[in-house]
Order: C-alpha cells, then structure tokens, then sequence
C-alpha cells in the first residue's frame, strides 16, 4: 500500500502551507512501478475502484490496460489539483491474472460560513466573506494570505495574519483572524537624480502621491517639525512612476525609462532613490487613429508632438464606445521609424499610429443587488443611472456607484464589487451589486473651530429607524438622534452649566430623489438652523457628484522596427491618457471641504 497523506496543521499556524502534489505524483508512480519489476508480473490492470467520493473522476488508469507509471503519476497530480480532498491513497493488489487498483479519497470537510471576526477588532476588513458562504481551510487559508498582502502593499511589512477554523453548529463554522500589524513603514524622502531644473517641479507634482509633506516648519537642534508621511505602498509607488514616464512619453522621450535604485531604511522611514533616464527626444512626422488620419504636420514645437491631442480623441472614443453599449475598449500606440527614400532619416523622426479595438454592444437584461437586508432594492434602485434595456454603459455604471457611496447607508462600492455576467449568444448581460450595510446606529463628538461659531461642544447619539409601516415611507432611510449641548465650551455639566437636550430627524441626500431628501430638522433648532444643515446636505453630495473623477485610459506604447534584422535598443512603455479637469474643479472642491467643516456644526 501506497499513501501520502496531507498534514493540517493545528489553527493557530500560519496560513503557509501548500501541498506538493507533483512530488507525491511522482513517489506513487515510482512506488508503483518497483513493486510490478519485483514481482515480475506484467501489471494488466483487472479493475480500477474509487472509494471515498461520490465525484464524477475521469481517470487515465483503466481496466484492461498495463499499469503505468506515467498514467497514475497524472491522475494522482490532477486529483491533487482540484483541491477536494485532504487525503490521497493509491493501493495495489496482485491477483493471478494481474493486479487490482484501489484509490481511496478523502474528501476536504466544507463548512457553511456564520461568522468572521477578527484579533484585535479594529482591524478593517478589506473584502469579506458574506455569511453562508461555503468555505474550507483552504479557501481561509487563501483569504488570510489576501489580508496579509495587503496590510504589506499598505506599509506593514512585517504583518502576518494567523486564522483559526471553528466548526459550530450543523456544517457551520466560524472564523478568527489574528492579525499581527508590526511596524508601520512610512516614506520620508523621495530623491530623483538626471533631473534637469524645469522638469523638477512636473517631477513633483506627479510623485507628490508618494512624497511627504511639511505641515509646519521645525526649529533648527530642537524640534524637527511636523510632517505627513504617506505609507509605503508598492502599488502606489508603481503607480507613480507609471504615470513619471507616462508624462516622459507624452513630451515625445519615447525612450524614457524610471527605476528605482534603492530603499533605504532607518527604523520605520523609507528613503527611495529614484533614477530618471529621459533618452532623445523624438519628432511627429505622422499620426494616424485607426484608418483615420489626422493632420500630418501640426504647428506645435519639435519637442511637444501631439499626444495630448491623440489622448484627448481616444477618451473620446471610449466614451462614445461606453454610450453605444460597448464596455471593452483598448487602444494601442505603435511607433515606426520614419524612412525616405528606403533609407532612416538621420534625425530623430517617427510615425505613429493609434490602433483601437472594440468589442460588441451588449444590452442590460437585469440588475440585482445582493447582500441588503435593512434596505429594499426599489430605494437602492432610484438611485441607479443604469436601466434593464438600455445599452450597457460603464460610465453610467460609474456615475450609478458613486450615487450609491454618496449616501453613507452602505461601504464604498468600486467596479470591483459588480459582477458582470455576459451572454454572447443574446448580446446581454446581467449587473449583481454585492453591497455591504452600514450599522444602524452612530454616535458623533464634536466642539466649535472658534468661540461663537456654535453653542459650544456637543455629542450626538442615534439610529435609522425600522423598517416599520410601508414601503414608500423608507423608514430605514431616515436617522432619528438624541443631541446634548453644553452652552459654554469647556465646562464640565453643573448647575452653573446646564446642557440643552434636542431630538432631530435627518434623511441623508438621495440621488434622484430631490427634495424628499437631504434634509435636517429639529423642534428645539431655530429655521435658520434647519435651513443651514438642510442646504448642507443637499450641497455636499451634489458636489462630490459633480467632482467625480473620470477614470484614465492606459495605452501601451510599442516600438515597430521595420524589418527583423534590424533590432533597436528602444523600450515600450504606456501612455496614461488622463481627462481634462473640469472648470472651476479647483474652486468647487474647496467648497466641498467647507461643507465637511460645517455640516457638523449647524445644530
């Protein structure tokens, strides 16, 4: 008999563990095969028995054929990798007229998900498992690794997280993650070297994602003043220096190339060296889109060609490819070297030609939202942009997400969190929204920026009512809060300070729904009051609406040499096509900020 069985390790062990199914492929067929060369028998396989699972298997040893290594080595290797068993047992029984296969399973136990928590609980959780979700050690195991990759993309190099797997109950189970944060590593210093002056300030405008900021100044040998250093991130600091060569290429260095040459580190500060190599720049001799040239010569400087104007015409198309129902858009840069008269010029001049490709329009057949309980789908759905029967637009969908957010009833929704199901033979697709709900109650202590702005501090105490009466009404839309006022700031409640008790009743701002919501009223606040906190909530959103971003376009940027025998030393990168920014963005985002300020503060 030959076994190998896979060894759990006890709960509170790492979430390390892999099973090596092509060195135990490998031992079965070789055990296999010395045993058939010491008994001399030629191995005719009589019969082939499963025991353990009730699985459909296709297997490659079968009844009336030699016994091969090679066969059971690849059976054994793809059992392994469905990952549905914990325990693998091949046996071999010689009978007069040849041998007997035997492979005994042991199917992995699979639990129904009731609960997640975690060790400390002021962990956030990055993507949860919903409750009924069947899982097993190893898919915890997966999810545990998940969350320690990104506590390390997030400046926690050290973190490790640790998972214990609790059956309760009838196939259920529940799940304790133990997270060991450690140090967090954050950046201090960001040097760029082959800098020349005039691109240093572009330079930090695009890397000041990553570099810190002085808050207030410090005093020389005393204090070193105040900074806010962001966390080392590598996705971010990837980011950044796509976008660093991105804007290199759009200035026409085609050739440019940024790397980093090293991070320092002095306890939890990260010094990073970053090395910029612009190369030559290169002249526009031709642009063309697709089959629709544009003009061949503009009136624009040698060093500045125009791939600001060609960004500006693909993130048209994507748009207008978006509004005709079409949702995967690329496009590709291909860069030729020019040539006159069969021979390359001797100057640094180029073609280019942008190449779009798009796929078919597809239509909405249904939306679903899954994962709200307190919520029913018809408030969520007045709140969509995106209709059953329309094209499929993923701007829209966009717009519809942010709506949703806008709210504060639920997490924050990305495109990460919609599933789209196509079906290519109708040209449709169906939208599922995973949503998660915000808890019912909150609590808020605050106190006035200046003396004379507010009464003085107060704390602030509701819940969302329940879902009571009818469905129209959407009583669990609407917060009802118990408010205690001090009228004089700093003092402790007395007789001498007596606190002013009020009740309010707020419904957070609706997309779509106007006037029925967005407002904040109280029997004890004056109507200037109610008037300030009802306009504050209806100018919040509509501006955080209107100031969405629109998201960039990335368009890979490829060298086409013109034979094979002539190989070039350039490199291919990606142009970051970005949007304009909007008029007066600048303006209305710090009257977004304002609002942040004083919404707090009007009762």
């Amino acid at each position: 008999m030959f076994s190998r069985r896979m060894r759990v390790k006890p709960p509170r062990q790492s979430a390390t563990y892999h099973p090596a199914p092509w060195r135990t492929a490998l031992l079965f067929a070789v055990c296999l095969a010395d045993q058939v060369h010491a008994t001399g028998q030629p191995g005719l396989i009589q019969t082939v028995t499963v025991s353990g699972t009730a699985r459909p298997l296709q297997l490659e040893t079968k009844a009336g054929e030699l016994l091969e290594r090679s066969r059971v080595a690849r059976d054994v290797k793809r059992l392994w990798a469905t990952g549905w068993f914990d325990d693998i047992r091949v046996e071999r029984e010689s009978v007069p007229e040849g041998c007997v296969v035997r492979f005994q399973l042991t199917e992995r136990t699979r639990y129904l998900l009731r609960r997640v928590r975690f060790k400390p609980r002021n962990f956030e959780l990055p993507n949860p498992v919903p409750s009924g979700t069947l899982i097993d050690r190893v898919v915890v195991e997966r999810l545990a690794k998940t969350f320690e990759e990104k506590l390390k993309d997030s400046g926690h190099r050290e973190a490790t997280v640790h998972f214990e797997l609790t059956p309760v109950g009838v196939r259920q189970a529940d799940v304790l993650f133990h997270v060991n944060q450690g140090r967090r590593y954050v950046v201090d210093t960001v040097e760029v070297s082959s800098l020349s002056h005039e691109d240093s300030r572009q330079v930090a405008r695009i890397l000041r994602g990553i570099q810190a900021r002085r808050l207030l100044p410090g005093i020389p040998r005393v204090w070193k003043g105040w900074k806010l250093r962001p966390a080392l991130n590598q996705e971010t600091l990837n980011l950044a220096l796509q976008s660093l060569r991105s804007h290199y290429i759009s200035q026409g260095y085609l050739d440019a190339t940024v790397t980093v040459e090293g991070i320092g580190f002095e306890k939890n500060l990260a010094s990073i060296s970053i090395r910029v190599l612009p190369g030559p720049p290169y002249r526009l001799e031709r642009l063309q889109i697709s089959n629709g040239p544009t003009p061949a010569r503009l009136e624009i400087p040698q060093s500045q060609p125009p791939l600001k104007d060609l960004c500006r015409c693909l993130l048209e198309k994507r748009a207008q490819a978006e509004r005709s129902g079409i949702s995967d858009f690329e496009a590709h840069l291909h860069v030729y070297p020019a040539f006159q008269n069969g021979q390359p010029w001797t100057q640094q001049t180029v073609s280019v030609s942008a190449q779009t490709q798009a796929g078919s329009p597809y239509r909405v057949r249904s939306i679903e939202f899954r994962g709200n309980h307190q919520f029913s789908d018809l408030t969520l759905r007045k709140m969509l942009l995106l209709s059953e029967g329309e094209w499929f637009d993923r701007g829209l969908l966009r717009r519809s997400l942010s709506r949703l957010n806008l709210t504060g009833l639920i997490y924050p929704l990305s495109e990460f969190d919609v599933a789209v199901q196509p079906d290519s033979a109708q040209h449709t697709v169906d939208v599922v929204i995973a949503v998660r709900e915000r808890d019912r109650g909150r609590w808020f202590l605050g106190a006035p920026a200046w003396r004379g702005f507010s009464h003085g501090a107060w704390f602030s105490i509701g819940s969302r009512l329940p879902g009571w009466g009818p469905s129209y009404l959407e009583l669990p839309t609407h917060l009802v809060a118990f408010n205690l006022t001090s009228p004089l700031f700093g003092l402790s409640l007395s007789a001498l300070s007596q606190a002013n008790l009020s009740f309010t009743l707020a419904r957070p701002y609706f997309p779509g729904q106007s006037w029925r919501s967005g407002f904040q009223v109280s029997s004890q606040a004056s109507w200037t009051q109610m008037l300030l906190a009802s306009g504050m909530h209806q100018v919040k959103p509509r501006l955080a609406e209107w100031l969405q971003p629109t998201p960039s376009l990335s368009v890979p940027v490829q060298w086409n040499t013109a034979s094979p025998d002539q190989p070039r030393a350039l490199t291919s990168g990606v142009l970051i096509c970005e949007p304009e920014s909007k008029r007066q963005g600048r303006l209305l985002s710090y009257l977004q900020i304002a609002t942040e300020w004083l919404l707090p503060a009007t009762f």
